[in-house]
């Protein structure tokens, strides 16, 4: 095949897949987006062509689909564009070595295209793992606004329909290059199913603790006056004006999004906001707002909770954001502990923390920890009744990313069946079921306030008890089927 006709292919596959993760309806592109590209993998059994396909579809769908790192409000336009390049050039690694795998498994088996959602889930669970772990583009999240077939999420975590999508894009192929009709049975049965299923599913019900009003305030603040010490009044009024609007309506505990408390927050300090918050807090309620948070000289992003004493407990984030929050491998070479690119170097929380208010507990966590299911799920097992993220997506204004990290929050709900709370600084905020059907919402770019009722859930499904056993599984049969194949050459 000529290189144009490669390339375009190649760039064909990665522009409808990419465009199904952007907010703007095309999800149902991702069940045949990769046509073109499995017309290419079926043409050659070169390794060094495999790999240079995926290698060469990752520079083009990552570039396609996270483009808004070039326009980070927290750093220079130089900076942006380092990052951005960086992250494009390291996360198109990924899809490299799903189509090597796959080149190598393809050599001495039959059939070879029903092994590559196995691998493709595989290579997926990996990109969640460790420092540099990046879930953000499972392609399982394409599909999050698909009510039934998500459902499924609830046994196989967000994998089960990524494996799902890619196995519709290996029939669409086959029935095209066939044209058999068992084929396009076949296919229509695959496409089905998870509507079926998700339909059965949804017919669950499940105990409720005691109902609790909670409150959430989007304050819309630019990160352009974020940290101008000269505003700190001004957010400090808005803030106070939002949090006592809730409280007046019977809020029993209100929750303000990442880094919403002006300034730093030191141990052992008197802070002017907290004292004025405190002052707000009527009763026994609470109040827990996202700040960066110091002591013993380490700086961390925090969920802080304030009753009418003052602090009364802190969970700081577990997962930082590679290279913005933490570089990566500083705890082994400290010298890199003095960059700072974007928001600085921060420590990780020690240990899942879980907060209590009267006889119901729930996990708070922070922006970006957010697209880690198996995080949520932890924090389910540690008895989290409901799930809140506090988050800031104000550093990529007028971008698909705050659309994009928000329908994480949906999968998260149905995954582990928990009701979720997004509480964000410029939006979007919302009060998600335990379905994944979102109740209440605030969109971007507007300061307001929800109050909702949250009913607690103990319940565990499968994926809270088992975890990604869905993505393990896939992984070992890979990895099998890649030690056969090397031992068979």
């Amino acid at each position: 095949m000529p290189k144009s006709d490669r390339t375009l292919n190649i760039f064909s596959s990665a522009f409808f897949m990419s465009f199904s993760f952007h907010p703007i309806g095309m999800h149902y592109m991702s069940l045949i987006a990769l046509v073109p590209i499995l017309r290419l993998l079926n043409k050659s059994n070169d390794l060094k062509y495999f790999a240079s396909t995926g290698y060469i579809y990752g520079l083009f769908f990552y570039s396609l689909s996270i483009f808004w790192l070039n326009y980070n409000e927290g750093t220079s336009q130089f900076i942006s564009f380092i990052t951005f390049t960086a992250s494009v050039l390291y996360l198109s690694l990924f899809p490299m070595l799903i189509f090597l795998i796959f080149g190598i498994i393809s050599k001495k088996i039959e059939k070879r295209f029903l092994f590559l959602p196995l691998i493709w889930v595989s290579i997926e669970y990996c990109n969640s793992l460790g420092q540099l772990g990046f879930p953000w583009f499972v392609i399982g999240a394409a599909m999050s606004s698909e009510y039934f077939p998500m459902q499924i999420s609830e046994y196989t975590g967000v994998y089960g329909v990524s494996f799902w999508i890619i196995l519709s894009n290996i029939l669409f192929y086959l029935v095209i290059k066939k044209m058999s009709m068992k084929l396009a049975t076949s296919t229509f049965i695959v496409l089905l199913s998870p509507f079926i299923i998700g339909l059965g599913i949804h017919a669950k019900s499940f105990d409720y603790g005691s109902k609790l009003k909670v409150g959430i305030v989007q304050p819309d603040i630019s990160q352009s006056i974020k940290w101008n010490k000269f505003r700190k009044n001004e957010i400090e009024e808005k803030l106070l004006s939002l949090t006592r609007n809730l409280f007046d309506r019977g809020a029993e505990i209100v929750f303000l999004p990442e880094s919403s408390i002006p300034g730093i927050v030191i141990s052992g300090r008197t802070n002017s906001t907290i004292n004025k918050l405190t002052n707000l807090i009527p009763n026994d309620e609470l109040i827990v707002a996202g700040a960066m948070y110091r002591d013993n000289g380490k700086y961390y992003n925090s969920a802080i909770v304030i009753d009418s004493s003052g602090i009364a407990d802190i969970s700081s984030k577990l997962q930082l954001v590679p290279i913005a929050e933490r570089v990566p491998l500083s705890n082994y070479f400290p010298i890199l502990a003095n960059m700072n690119i974007g928001a600085g170097n921060f420590e990780p929380g020690d240990s899942i923390k879980i907060l209590n208010y009267k006889d119901i507990s729930f996990g708070a966590m922070i922006c970006f920890e957010s697209i880690f299911s198996s995080l949520s799920s932890e924090f389910v097992n540690e008895k989290a009744d409901f799930l809140v993220y506090l988050v800031n997506d104000g550093w990529y204004e007028k971008s698909p990313e705050p659309m994009q990290h928000f329908n994480h929050s949906i999968i998260r709900a149905i995954e582990t069946r928990r009701n979720v709370l997004r509480v964000t600084n410029r939006g979007i905020s919302a009060v998600i079921n335990e379905y994944g059907q979102v109740e209440e919402i605030l969109d971007e770019y507007v300061d307001g306030t929800i109050l909702a009722t949250v009913s607690p859930i103990t319940y565990k499904t499968f994926y809270s008890k088992f975890g990604n056993l869905f993505a393990k599984f896939c992984m070992l049969f890979t990895f099998v089927m890649v030690f056969i194949s090397i031992k068979r050459r």
